[in-house]
């Protein structure tokens, strides 16, 4: 009995891997790293079909049916005896593999392309989030090395005033009036001796 499923578990494997070398390039336009692996199940998939090379997973399944008492693959192989003749004629064969090429090509070309648009489409994204950056910090309105809400101090205890629009220097502070000294100056207010008196 474990033969047995041992040997059906074997035929599961073996036909999602003829699946995976027709449709594995389109499984890597949504996972592209995956292309790697699909490249090397190709080049195994049709060395066992083009140059008659042994495949481990017939070994297997012919081992674990002979173990349950039951006939094995035929020496054409895993192939011819589930698919060819089943799913298309056998006269077919031929123009079922061509297609099977086709189908791989075009995954990979699309793969190629895809690649490329989304090569192209990160570098506008970052090129334009890099202009925008470089946008926002020419906008951004200097800053002044004092916190905000104390004007930076200077000596003598003044504050920076704002230059004058017409000529760029500080306007001058006004000078408050002097208060009158009851003392006469340059003797402006002495008795004349040229004026009469009273």
């Amino acid at each position: 009995m474990g033969y047995r499923l041992l040997a059906d578990a074997t035929a599961v494997a073996h036909f999602a891997f003829v699946v995976y070398v027709v449709v594995g390039g389109f499984i890597a336009w949504r996972w592209p790293r995956t292309i790697w692996l699909h490249i090397l199940a190709f080049i195994w998939g049709f060395s066992t079909v083009l140059f008659k090379v042994e495949c481990p997973l017939t070994n297997l399944e012919n081992w674990a049916r002979h173990r349950a008492g039951e006939a094995g693959l035929p020496p054409s192989g895993f192939i011819d005896h589930y698919i060819t003749g089943v799913l298309y004629p056998r006269s077919a064969l031929e123009e079922v593999r061509v297609v099977v090429v086709i189908c791989v090509v075009v995954s990979w070309v699309g793969l190629y392309l895809l690649s490329r648009r989304r090569t192209v489409r990160h570098c506008l994204d970052g090129a334009d989030r890099h202009g925008q950056g470089r946008r926002d910090h020419r906008e951004q309105p200097p800053r002044d090395s004092a916190p905000q809400g104390n004007p930076p101090l200077y000596p003598a205890g003044r504050t920076r005033t704002a230059p004058s629009t017409r000529t760029g220097r500080p306007p001058r502070r006004p000078v408050p009036p002097r208060p009158r000294s009851s003392r006469p100056r340059c003797g402006a207010d002495r008795d004349d001796p040229r004026k009469p008196p009273g």
